[in-house]
């Protein structure tokens, strides 16, 4: 087991440097009798932020869990964790993975698998979570990937190449719709009963209380729900969430979860976290995404959609909101489908949400309708303004890339069949405008024969390097004026990588560099570049390569949020 106390610090070097099994590195019986260290297959570092925990918690773990291929609702009992890490509150901690998931976290036909980094009371002091023992919390949006075969692009859960091995990636990284899900603390099961309409508290079963109001809301019906120290996975609230007091209502994923005849649908109350209650404006009275004819097919709040910003036409109609009513649209959520144009379209979490002739479209997570093949997206087209076709536009030269050689077919948002699972907007662009670039998961997917790669981290097939870059990105700095007409990274608030020790010179547009140049890193707010790698021998010291971006970053690193109220961003990948 790793020990991080204050005293204990040259054995967690060691412990993660795997030098030696007294330290906690796990250890196997060798030839002679003796125990040889096991070398760890993954390794990163962890941050604890607590927020209130018991008095008498006693030891903490940190553990990988993985999740079953089944799907995961909330029950720690379904995950199996691998060897824990002892973690002292307030300091950081290595986080050491032996061994790749069990047979049970890979869906059939699927060579991946994903794991949560937990943290958990471990009673018992064994190193292991057991049955009985409590779910602190954890890292709620960071995910651990491990691949035990080389995945492609259309098969992986990041809609592009996936190496064998470990990753640890950003909830954004994965291109699947997101579903909040509450994880039960643990070991006490609430009774079963909450969610439903009732009178009394007798209506609710054991354990159950009949809520009027709930956080200034009235609860039309009334509404089931439990008291702590009770838990459930498929159960919100409790002291941790402001304004639900020390009750539990049903989680959700979507408005269909929920009651919405009575007037509940699925909202976000803390984090990731969505509960069925009443919203603070009326529910509208049309059902999003219906099939209509016309507008009267839509109720007093709706209108039929046909056709909207470049989507050429809603197969069957589609039942959306009027502009201007003052309701919350049931199932519905509000995306752009063009250049200013928005509509409120079906939610969705999976492909089964959807009508025949839609799909569920990650990440806006909206059915979006499945027209055309969008085959001329990235094509090349010399100069010829016609071989795009409707609503596509020959480009030999992008503001965020430069020259394109051969042209670039690049398509509007929607027209051709052409959505985010094809292409991803320019980076220049408002996303109200929502012109496409051809998606990418490797460099194999790009016109490799004129030059063009697969940056990353833009998600996209972009054109050779000019070169201009002043000095080469990545490349160490103390100050601004020593990367030229770049800039100088040491430390940033943006997760997952906060610090850059040594200083990182990075780019934007304007200054000499482009998107060509590097691999994009959205979360820039002036869309800073990172220098490419395809290992971590392509690195400087001190910086690996990140395996989703393939791009040199600083140690892997996450924060675990530890105390009430805490819940995963859960992919829900097909």
């Amino acid at each position: 087991m790793i020990t991080t106390s204050t005293a204990l610090w040259a054995g967690a070097l060691a412990a993660a440097l795997g030098l030696g099994a007294a330290a906690g590195c796990d250890a196997a019986v060798g030839d002679a009798g003796g125990e040889i260290p096991r070398v760890p297959a993954f390794t990163f570092e962890a941050d604890l932020a607590a927020a209130s925990l018991p008095a008498d918690v006693g030891p903490v773990g940190v553990a990988v869990f993985w999740l079953p291929a089944t799907g995961f609702d909330g029950d720690p009992g379904a995950l199996v964790a691998g060897a824990a890490a002892a973690v002292t509150l307030g300091a950081p901690v290595v986080v050491n993975v032996f061994d790749a998931p069990p047979a049970a976290a890979y869906a059939p036909g699927r060579d991946w698998a994903l794991g949560a980094v937990l943290a958990f009371a471990d009673a018992d002091g064994d190193g292991r979570f057991g049955a009985g023992e409590q779910i602190l919390g954890g890292a709620p949006s960071d995910w651990i990937v491990h691949a035990r075969a080389a995945v492609p692009g259309k098969s992986s859960p990041l809609s592009r190449d996936l190496a064998p091995g470990f990753a640890l990636l950003p909830r954004h990284a994965l291109a699947c719709p997101v579903v909040g899900v509450a994880v039960a603390r643990g070991p006490d099961a609430c009774p079963a009963g909450a969610g439903g309409p009732c009178a009394t508290d007798a209506d609710c079963g054991a354990g159950g209380v009949c809520a009027t109001s709930l956080g200034g809301r009235a609860l039309p019906g009334g509404l089931c729900a439990k008291r702590p120290p009770c838990s459930g996975a498929d159960l919100v609230g409790g002291p941790g969430i402001a304004g639900f007091d020390d009750l539990l209502v049903p989680r959700c994923a979507v408005d269909a979860d929920c009651r919405v005849a009575e007037g509940y649908v699925c909202e976000l109350v803390s984090g990731y976290i969505h509960a069925c209650l009443p919203p603070a404006e009326r529910v509208c009275d049309t059902v999003v995404g219906d099939p209509c004819d016309g507008d009267g097919d839509c109720g007093a709040d709706g209108r039929c959609l046909h056709a909207a910003g470049a989507f050429a036409a809603f197969p069957g109609g589609a039942c959306t909101v009027r502009d201007g009513v003052a309701c919350r649209p049931a199932h519905g959520r509000r995306v752009a489908v063009g250049a200013g144009d928005e509509a409120v379209l079906r939610e969705c979490v999976a492909a089964a949400d959807c009508r025949a002739g839609y799909r569920c479209e990650a990440p806006t997570g909206v059915c979006a309708p499945d027209v055309g093949a969008c085959e001329l997206l990235g094509a090349a087209c010399g100069a010829d303004a016609d071989a795009c076709g409707l609503g596509g536009r020959c480009a030999d030269y992008d503001a965020d890339l430069g020259p394109l050689p051969g042209g670039m077919c690049l398509v509007a948002y929607g027209a051709q069949g052409c959505t985010f699972g094809a292409g991803v907007t320019t980076s220049s662009a408002p996303a109200s405008v929502a012109e496409l670039l051809p998606a990418c998961g490797s460099d194999a997917d790009c016109r490799a024969a004129e030059g063009y790669w697969c940056n990353l981290g833009l998600g996209a097939c972009v054109p050779p390097p000019p070169g201009a870059c002043e000095v080469p990105i990545g490349a160490p700095c103390e100050r601004d004026p020593d990367c030229g007409a770049g800039r100088c990274l040491t430390e940033t608030p943006l997760q997952p990588i906060p610090r850059f020790p040594g200083g990182y010179c990075t780019a934007s547009n304007g200054s000499g560099c482009r998107a060509a140049d590097g691999v994009w890193y959205p979360l820039f707010a002036d869309r800073g570049l990172l220098a490419r790698c395809a290992a971590d021998a392509d690195c400087r010291d001190g910086y690996a390569c990140d395996p989703w971006r393939a791009a040199c970053v600083p140690a892997r690193r996450v924060t675990l949020e530890l105390g009430a109220g805490f819940a995963l961003a859960v992919p829900r990948c097909p």
